[in-house]
């Protein structure tokens, strides 16, 4: 399985970046083979979405897991729905990392890392989770705001 480290340059030796969506690269490689290549991170400098943007690069290079040091809740969700499992560390070398994750030392985040503040119920992430979004969907899925459906009555 693939595996992707956010890190602060190319070299094994460098050490983990605690962004994930604006970290500058990902250490990318086969756990049991060792051999990794560094693959810059073109979402760190996005206006946005830098996360998910993120995410859609290492789900197409088939990654299967991520270390990084903190995730968001736009890059939980979109973890989870490329099927990439998600690990934080509060520090270490690339090298370093790939050994406790062999090893079976880091655990696998149940969500948000960053620490979303306040009630969970009533959180603005909480509330988009739950279909109660900004609403720039459109009308997409029912029609694209065109009218379905027989004469208008009334």
């Amino acid at each position: 399985m693939k595996l992707a480290i956010s890190a602060t340059g190319s070299d094994m030796e460098d050490r983990l970046d605690p962004r994930f969506g604006r970290c500058d690269g990902f250490a990318v490689g086969e756990v049991g083979t060792g051999d990794w290549t560094y693959v810059p991170n073109l979402a760190a400098t996005a206006g946005g979405g830098a996360a998910t943007q993120a995410v859609q690069a290492l789900a197409n290079r088939g990654v299967g897991a991520v270390i990084s040091g903190e995730f968001g809740p736009r890059a939980t969700d979109a973890l989870g729905a490329a099927g990439i499992r998600a690990y934080t560390a509060s520090d270490g070398s690339v090298k370093q990392l790939v050994e406790r994750y062999r090893r079976g030392e880091l655990e696998p985040t149940g969500g948000d890392t960053q620490g979303v503040k306040g009630n969970a119920d009533s959180s603005a992430a909480s509330d988009r989770r739950r279909g109660l979004g900004f609403g720039f969907g459109r009308g997409r899925l029912r029609g694209g705001g065109r009218r379905l459906g027989g004469r208008r009555r009334g």
